[in-house]
């Protein structure tokens, strides 16, 4: 449950991203759970590599 109301607080567009399969190929669900998820849009595109 946790891991799901986390996900919520990703950035609009990066979620768009992923549902379009315009994700970063280095961009895993590993790597999007194990992520800090800053409250910043900015910080999490740059970790997520979106950039």
């Amino acid at each position: 449950m946790t891991r799901i109301v986390r996900l919520s607080f990703i950035a609009s567009d990066i979620t768009a991203a992923i549902l379009d399969w315009r994700q970063p190929i280095e961009l895993s669900a590993l790597k999007l759970s194990l992520a800090s998820l800053q409250k910043d849009w900015s910080e999490q595109r740059r970790e997520l590599g979106f950039r």
